[in-house]
């Protein structure tokens, strides 16, 4: 069956992983779906990531460098603002993570035959072990399901239409260099649902100990940070939503009770 049409963006921020960045990279340029582009950003400048994607002579492969370091989500902003015009899907891949064989030839049939604005599928350790857990495939509130109730837990791997990040001028949260990533997925989930299907695309290793993830902040450190997600959320005009609020809440609480 032949794959269906369609140009995937990989956007892979990167920040002192050169040795697991090439596997992403690899992992990418080796798929058997070949429409895509690869748009790097390190936010590392001058510590060599530039050579190691330089051995790669792949006019699909975009890199770009921060003139300082500027946090995971303004080097995935970036990204966005690079994405071509003909792509119609977006995948963020971290550096350490990588791309199953036939991820986007699976992708595109998916999305063939159900082509929800945003698909969800799992993450895993093998294509045979996810370690993105639900009770079933379908359709699924971010906010609600994903964000408080986790009916799907664990990281997934998020296609993304293109035009709807266009259309609504959809960023990453800058101002927190915690990453928090899902205040951007929270604001996506105003305009659409997401569809899951609990199949595995990207493969990981799980985090390192030098991975942002790890990292135990403080009752103080968690607080400041509370509190920029509140300015970001007020400035994003989604302090309404009562789910913001339960989840804020839940947050708060757990900076309280968390100890050093």
């Amino acid at each position: 069956m032949p794959i269906p049409a369609m140009k995937f963006c990989i956007i892979t921020p990167t920040y002192k992983r050169q040795n697991t960045l090439r596997r992403a990279i690899e992992s990418v340029l080796q798929q058997s779906h070949q429409d895509l582009e690869m748009i790097i950003i390190n936010d590392n400048p001058n510590d060599g990531t530039a050579l190691v994607v330089s051995d790669y002579s792949d006019p699909r492969l975009i890199f770009l460098e921060n003139e300082s370091n500027r946090g995971v989500n303004a080097s995935r902003n970036r990204g966005l603002d690079t994405i071509s015009k003909d792509t119609e899907y977006v995948i963020f891949l971290d550096d350490d993570d990588f791309l199953a064989p036939n991820a986007l030839a699976d992708l595109a049939t998916i999305l063939e035959k159900t082509p929800y604005p945003w698909l969800l599928t799992a993450r895993g350790s093998t294509e045979e072990n996810p370690t993105t857990q639900t009770i079933h495939n379908g359709v699924f509130s971010y906010a609600h399901d994903y964000l408080l109730t986790r009916k799907i837990k664990g990281d997934a791997t998020h296609c993304i239409n293109a035009n709807l990040i266009r259309e609504h001028s959809l960023r990453f949260p800058t101002r927190i260099t915690q990453a928090e990533e899902w205040l951007f997925y929270f604001c996506l989930g105003r305009f659409t649902q997401m569809y899951y299907i609990a199949k595995v695309t990207t493969l990981t290793d799980g985090y390192s100990a030098s991975g942002l993830n790890l990292r135990k902040r403080t009752t103080r450190e968690q607080l400041h940070t509370l509190t920029l997600i509140f300015t970001e959320a007020r400035s994003r005009k989604i302090t309404f939503d009562p789910n913001f609020w339960i989840y804020f809440v839940l947050r708060t609480l757990r900076a309280f009770i968390k100890r050093k």
